[in-house]
């Protein structure tokens, strides 16, 4: 049956003197933390918590922190400015293409655009790489 098979344990049974490699004292220690069954004492309800205001949120920062903050802050905005920088440069290639008419756009106009687009993209990396690095350092430093 199924009784036999998982057996229901007895509560508030000692354990076997054995069953523990711990000293004496140890064990008196134990016992008594699991002895003291002392309810903690019910709070009075005072209301909510009083709020807080911006300055409370960097009370334990220290200049540094917020240093650290403003700049990656700062890095994390040039990065989400990337997107209307690179639609600025894909304009104008668009633009010189239709002004030059059925000749083409001339291979140093695409190698300068092209160019743009590649600084652009290593400032973006710069950019995203600053934000994450002085956002990671200020947060690991919080805790």
């Amino acid at each position: 049956t199924d009784a036999e098979c998982h057996p229901v344990p007895v509560q508030n049974e000692p354990p076997p003197a054995h069953s523990s490699t711990a000293g004496p004292l140890i064990q008196a220690r134990m016992t008594a933390q699991v002895a003291d069954d002392s309810q903690p004492t019910p709070q009075e309800d005072a209301g909510p918590p009083p709020a807080g205001g911006m300055k409370d949120l960097s009370r334990f920062a220290e200049p540094l922190d917020s240093f650290l903050t403003v700049v990656g802050l700062l890095c994390a905005m040039a990065t989400g400015m990337g997107i209307p920088i690179v639609a600025m440069i894909i304009r104008d290639i668009v633009n010189e293409g239709f002004s030059l008419g059925p000749l083409g756009i001339p291979p140093s106009l695409i190698f300068d655009m092209a160019f743009r687009i590649l600084y652009l993209a290593a400032g973006l990396f710069a950019a995203a790489l600053f934000a994450d690095a002085m956002l990671g350092v200020t947060s690991s430093r919080q805790g």
